[in-house]
Order: C-alpha cells, then structure tokens, then sequence
C-alpha cells in the first residue's frame, strides 16, 4: 500500500498533490515547487527548470504540467521545481541570481552558509536528492540573448547505471543535437548516482504554445519510460546528432558581437565564427573553429560582456 511521502518538511498522502513554496533558510526567497504522491509505487522523477531564470519553455512546461497531472493517475511521485531561480526571474534577468552575480547552475550541491546562489542550491539539494530520487530533467534554453537548436546535455562521467539510464532517456527526446558533456546539476547527480540530463529548448527570451507542447510532449514521455505514469513511450526520428566534443566560446572582452555563422550550419576547422568589436568599429576578439563542426547556439544581441557565451558547436 502505498504511504506518505516527505520532501524537506512536506508530507505528502497518497494519492495527494501539494503546491507550496520550499524555503531557503537564512533568506526570504521560497522557491515554487509542487509534489505528487501518487497511488501506486513507483519511481521518483524530478523535473527541475528555471535555473537560468530568462529560459522561459521549461518553466512554462513545469508549471502546466503539475497543474495537468491527476495524482490517480501516477505510481510513484512527482516533484516539479517552477523556477529554481525566482528572485532572478522577477528581475527578467539572463543566468544569474541578482542578489549575488552567480550563475545558479553552477552552485550545486550549494553551501548553506554562502551566498544566496549556493542556499539556493543547497535548499534543492537537500529536499530533493538526499533521498532517493530515479531521473532528473534540468528544463534549460536559450536564454534572454540566446539562439540555439533544441539539444540535450547528456552525460560523459557519472556511475555506470546513472549514465545507462539518462542516455535511454535521452533517445527520448525530440531535439537536433545531443552533447555529451557534464554541465551543472546534471554533473553532480549523475556522480552521485541520479540518472539526469538537461533539455535545452526555446531561446532569446520568448515562449510559444509549441515550444511549451513539445516540451511536455518530452517530459511526459520520460514519465512513461520510467513507468511513473502509464502509456507507450513513443520514439522520436530520426535520431539526433551526437556530439563527441564541444565548444562554448565566450567572450574575453565587452563589445559589439558581430557573428559569422548560423544555427545548424558546418564550418570547417579554422573558419572564422565571429568577432566582437569596439564602438569604433574595431576588432578586439575574434573566434576561429577549432575543427570541422556544427553549430548548436550562439549568441545574439550586438552587446555582449565579457564572459558571455559568443558561440557553442561541436562535432
């Protein structure tokens, strides 16, 4: 029979649904989460979005989705987190946490006693995966000044069986590219032994019906690969573009980003990417591929600060 479940100080009955708010202590920030206990066992799933706060598909999905899902109809539970970044999305801000100037995705498992960026990440650590937890999806995109293609982050180090089980979940889902690297979340989970992968879908700010189906359309599927809800898993084609390298290229210098490339378009090693000028018109930076690829993202707004991601490809 199944039995309550507890998440941070939550509990949650069987066959129960709760939206409520996760506390980050020594802060006022509460994060919006919602929990489903369903009335069978089963898996564990958690669906995390909104660490760049401005990657508005997947937060939009989160919160349909734990508005739709009926707790009769689930063996197993269900955790949404929508968004995990709220101060920055109420700033309408791109990747960090305003409080602080961190980029909230690469502050896992967090520090209690940090800066907000790291509560935040020690506050979904500790309520989410202390316990046991069988898949993560981190919902990504393009954020404010983004444009990509819709790809996956899927995982190259990590245990055996956690990386087994992200990448059958990656051949799930409806994208162009996957790429396999560790990057964020995902990274600590899958060295913990918690199967995840990240979803980039939608870019540069903006959100559609479209982008928000397709997104469900996913996330729903993974739900019945991991026989958390019922129903066939349906398998997308053709199959994505794997990447066995890739590269983020972000800007050494501020300035005006004057790219050379497309989404989806092959280049060659050497050709030029881009460059980033002065108000002047003079090149300060400019980014060469370092070998035969494609191009995933890129950035695209004439402005663009030092740090910034100017292009991302692979091959």
């Amino acid at each position: 029979m199944k039995h309550t479940i507890k998440y941070a100080n939550f509990e949650v009955g069987s066959g129960e649904k709760l939206q409520t708010y996760l506390p980050v202590d020594g802060t006022e920030v509460k994060i919006p989460i919602t929990i489903i206990n369903g009335t069978g066992d089963g898996k564990q799933v958690v669906f995390t979005s909104g660490v760049h706060s401005g990657e508005y598909p997947g937060i939009e999905c989160c919160v349909e989705m734990a508005q739709e899902i009926d707790p009769a109809d689930v063996n197993g539970s269900i955790v949404f987190v929508h968004p995990c970044n709220p101060t920055g999305f109420e700033a309408q801000i791109s990747y960090f946490v305003p409080e602080d100037g961190k980029n909230l995705g690469r502050a896992f498992p967090g520090d209690p006693n940090g800066t907000l960026s790291e509560k935040i990440g020690a506050a979904i650590t500790e309520a989410f995966f202390s316990q046991p937890c069988d898949m993560n999806v981190d919902c990504h995109g393009g954020d404010l000044h983004e444009r990509l293609s819709t790809f996956v982050f899927a995982p190259k180090n990590g245990t055996e069986e956690a990386r087994r089980i992200a990448l059958e979940v990656t051949a799930l889902m409806n994208c162009k590219f996957v790429v396999m690297t560790g990057t964020g979340l995902t990274n600590y989970l899958v060295e913990k032994g918690i199967p995840s992968i990240v979803l980039e879908r939608g870019d540069r700010g903006l959100w559609t019906k479209t982008e928000i189906d397709l997104y469900k359309k996913d996330l729903y599927n993974v739900l019945r690969y991991m026989k958390v809800i019922d129903g066939a898993v349906n398998y997308h084609g053709p199959e994505p573009y794997v990447f066995q390298k890739c590269d983020m290229e972000y800007s050494p210098v501020s300035g005006c980003w004057h790219r050379n490339i497309e989404l989806e378009e092959h280049f060659v090693q050497g050709q030029k990417l881009g460059e980033v000028r002065d108000f002047h018109g003079n090149v300060l930076h400019t980014v060469y591929a370092k070998y035969d690829g494609v191009c995933h993202s890129y950035w695209a707004a004439l402005s663009i600060r030092k740090g910034q991601l100017m292009v991302g490809y692979g091959a």
